[in-house]
């Protein structure tokens, strides 16, 4: 007869891994001058960054609007390349004047600004100096050209968000490192019109947020509201009021252009926030006369068409996505971005077609009535009023896992395995 006892033995095993996304506070600036390159830097020097910078867009996963940025290599002290990437060209104010009542494109400006501070965030403390190349086009196609060589000068970026009255983050989905963060910065607010900005944010926030498909994807956004007081009420028309960021229609002769002073508005907003809190800056200015831009810095009034405008100007900031009307300057050429294209074949979006019964070639995108095409008959990126459509919708979820991971953090919590130990008696 053999009679089994048990002994339990428990073995417990604490292993805690936490992935925490931590940011870095180094921000540079840089100061830029279209007119006058800086250009210090041997042939040797240049040809080394440019196979480095040639390698990375190879590996680069998602498209880049050439046109609206610049590409930065950060070079160490022997001139060693130790950081890239392509950033938003704060020289170029994108002037689109649309119709509040058709939503059809009516003029189309690029502005290059005299002078504009560049801001690099995230480059390597040992940066030394800063190679900057700007997009030209040239026998038919995109290439880039060197700007100039600018020392690394660091900013006074704070760390932690100022606790202030003045700044509310009045969506929270979660760590700013791993979120889009939205800034939503007031103009043109007196002392006693203040008090109502937050609620003049919310149909802007509500129209953003009921946009296919950033309704999916509201929890990987924050929003903040900063406040700022002016001495006078409003925009001014053709020259400033005195507001705090200077804001004004008509700026350049374009009656629907709204511009602020963007320098001061970054300085303003990054003395109050982290470079990982303002991924996307949009100025709301206290007048509902229509009117915005876009850039680095875009702007919008409480105009009730303004949201529509801001969520196309989003799609060019943050979705890196072209338009798709065929009014303006044509250039027709190879292009980065998902949603235009040179080829006829569309094969960009390919992978949509048969899919989405909205989804084919037509001829007719960024600025090119002929030889450029675009994925639908309409979309917002074309005209107001209009959905973003398939082919720009997936390069936005794209752009959202660019900045936000789905995993926060992990812990693995007490584990615990019971051994069962056999012992065997024998009896005769």
């Amino acid at each position: 007869m053999v009679i089994m006892k048990s002994t339990r033995f428990v073995i417990s095993c604490l292993t805690i891994l936490s992935i925490a996304f931590t940011a870095t506070a180094n921000e540079f600036v840089v100061k830029l001058n279209p007119y006058s390159s800086k250009t210090t830097t041997t042939s040797f020097k240049t040809n080394k960054s440019l196979v480095y910078f040639s390698s990375l867009v190879e590996k680069q996963s998602q498209p880049v609007n050439i046109t609206d940025n610049l590409a930065v290599i950060g070079l160490s002290s022997t001139g060693e390349p130790l950081f890239t990437d392509f950033v938003q060209n704060p020289l170029i104010i994108r002037a689109e004047s649309f119709s509040p009542i058709t939503g059809f494109i009516e003029s189309s400006e690029r502005i290059t600004k005299a002078s504009a501070s560049l801001i690099i965030n995230n480059a390597p403390l040992s940066t030394k100096t800063f190679l900057i190349f700007f997009p030209e086009y040239i026998n038919k196609k995109w290439t880039w050209s060197l700007l100039g060589e600018y020392p690394a000068q660091r900013t006074s970026s704070v760390s932690e968000p100022t606790q202030s009255s003045s700044v509310t983050k009045i969506i929270d989905h979660g760590p700013s490192d791993n979120r889009v963060d939205i800034v939503f910065v007031a103009e043109g607010y007196t002392s006693s019109e203040i008090s109502r900005f937050k609620d003049d944010l919310k149909p802007i926030t509500s129209g953003f947020f009921a946009e296919s498909p950033i309704d999916n994807y509201q929890k990987s956004f924050n929003v903040w509201a900063v406040e700022s007081i002016s001495t006078e009420s409003g925009a001014g028309y053709s020259y400033p009021k005195n507001t705090q960021f200077r804001s004004y229609f008509n700026c350049y002769n374009i009656v629907r252009l709204l511009c602020v002073d963007t320098q001061r508005v970054k300085s303003y907003v990054s003395e109050r926030l982290p470079s990982v809190a303002r991924d996307l800056i949009i100025v709301v200015v206290n007048s509902t006369e229509y009117g915005g831009s876009g850039g680095s810095v875009a702007t919008m009034s409480l105009h009730d068409s303004a949201v529509d405008l801001a969520l196309h100007e989003a799609g060019h900031t943050f979705g890196l996505l072209a338009d798709e009307y065929d009014y303006g300057s044509c250039n027709a050429g190879p292009t980065s971005e998902a949603n235009v294209t040179y080829y006829p074949s569309g094969n960009k979006w390919s992978h949509w077609m048969g899919v989405d019964k909205a989804v084919d070639v037509f001829e007719g995108a960024k600025y090119c009535q002929r030889g450029m095409y675009r994925p639908t008959t309409n979309s917002l990126m074309r005209s107001l009023g209009r959905p973003f459509q398939s082919v720009n919708s997936e390069q936005l979820i794209r752009r959202v896992y660019d900045y936000v991971s789905p995993i926060d953090s992990i812990t693995l919590q007490t584990l615990q395995w019971s051994f069962i130990v056999i012992k065997n008696k024998h009896f005769r």
